[in-house]
């Protein structure tokens, strides 16, 4: 009886800021709010949500609430989400730059054209998350679950895939640069690294 307390209480909990972020957001987006400031809005609910939100049962709808979010573009620089939930959010061409998104599941997630530059994914769900034209220099993605991945033309100079699960040479190999990039099966390529 307590677990299912407890879980209803964080459900509530959630579900409340939930609607204290969206009240507030609805309050402010009038005419004199432009795109950029409700992208940031959105982003704190992401952080928020994603803080909150789990694969629980009790927390379905709050799940459900992170897919529609979208944060493209906007500077997140070392965000700490580690265990967090953000499925299928949109992040493209944002600023990531230090991101802790460890055992985080991002399946479906959307990183393209994002600065990911020592973003840590240690152990997180991947699976399906685009990360075309990313810079993922200096990445960790040690033990992440990368099925159907997408790095065409991403940036992977000293990205580290040690361990990586799901992932094949031919999606690292469509990569744009691979130079000191650690690979699952802990070689290293260094296919584009300046000569000298």
């Amino acid at each position: 009886m307590a677990l299912r307390w407890e879980k209803s209480r964080r459900w509530l909990a959630a579900t409340a800021v939930a609607c204290l972020l969206g009240l507030v957001g609805w309050s402010m987006l009038d005419d004199r709010v432009d795109r950029r400031d409700a992208q940031i809005l959105d982003a704190w609910r992401i952080v928020a949500l994603a803080r909150m939100a789990g694969p629980e049962a009790g927390n379905t709808g709050l799940v459900e609430a992170l897919g529609a979010l979208n944060a493209a573009g906007v500077d997140l620089s070392e965000i700490r989400l580690p265990g967090g939930y953000l499925h299928a959010v949109d992040l493209r061409g944002g600023n990531l730059w230090g991101a802790d998104f460890a055992a985080a599941t991002l399946y479906l997630a959307r990183f393209d054209g994002a600065n990911l530059v020592r973003a840590r994914f240690a152990e997180a769900n991947l699976r399906r998350a685009g990360f075309r034209d990313a810079v993922l220099r200096r990445a960790g993605l040690v033990q992440a679950r990368l099925d159907a991945a997408d790095f065409a033309g991403a940036d992977l100079t000293e990205a580290d895939f040690t361990g990586a699960q799901g992932t094949t040479s031919a999606q690292l190999a469509a990569a744009a640069v691979l130079c000191r990039t650690v690979l699952p099966d802990g070689t290293q390529n260094d296919r584009d690294c300046p000569a000298g």
